[in-house]
């Protein structure tokens, strides 16, 4: 039965990551709402942890540490604008899903991804700007968004909810 519950969580988790990756995708906005839904998501799996046998240290002392560390450095990333506030909330609601253990391993896992997916934002800005520049040579006319100091959002909630998804994944398919 535990490990029936733990599959519903899991896929709870996943439906609601990829949710936050294709609004993050199409408009660059993680929804509040999308991610309060992981809130009782992490609290059934803390209990389910804890009535697994998990020592309350284990299921939710750190468990918590870890999810307020993670939330701190999201902050300060936010408030020097190298983070969206839909990306740090997401990434902490995540790690409150987690066990302590697989924060690390998500949060590793999430860098190199999100690595990837800035380069390709960064690509497809490039090639964006060369066709707009081919069709104001073509037509004469000049886009506004075809300016050098256009600042390129890169969309995140891709790479957590990729990351996210290996490792919530992980128990389900060993």
């Amino acid at each position: 039965m535990l490990a029936f519950i733990h599959t519903v969580l899991s896929f709870c988790i996943i439906a609601v990551l990829a949710i936050a990756a294709v609004s993050d995708l199409k408009a660059r906005i993680i929804s509040n709402r999308l991610v309060l839904c992981l809130v009782p998501v992490a609290l059934g799996m803390m209990a389910l942890r804890l009535s697994a046998g998990t020592p309350v240290m284990t299921a939710l002392v750190w468990p918590m540490i870890t999810t307020l560390s993670v939330f701190a450095v999201g902050l300060i990333l936010f408030a020097r604008g190298m983070m969206g506030g839909g990306d740090v909330k997401l990434i902490t609601a995540l790690a409150l899903c987690l066990p302590a253990a697989s924060v690390l391993p998500f949060l590793f896992l999430m860098a190199i991804i999100g690595g990837v997916v800035a380069m390709l934002t960064a690509i497809a800005v490039a090639f964006q700007k060369s066709w707009l520049q081919l069709a104001e040579i073509e037509t004469g006319f000049s886009p506004a968004c075809t300016a050098s100091h256009t600042i390129v959002q890169v969309p995140y909630g891709v790479a957590i909810a990729a990351a996210g998804v290996a490792v919530v994944a992980m128990p389900l398919v060993a």
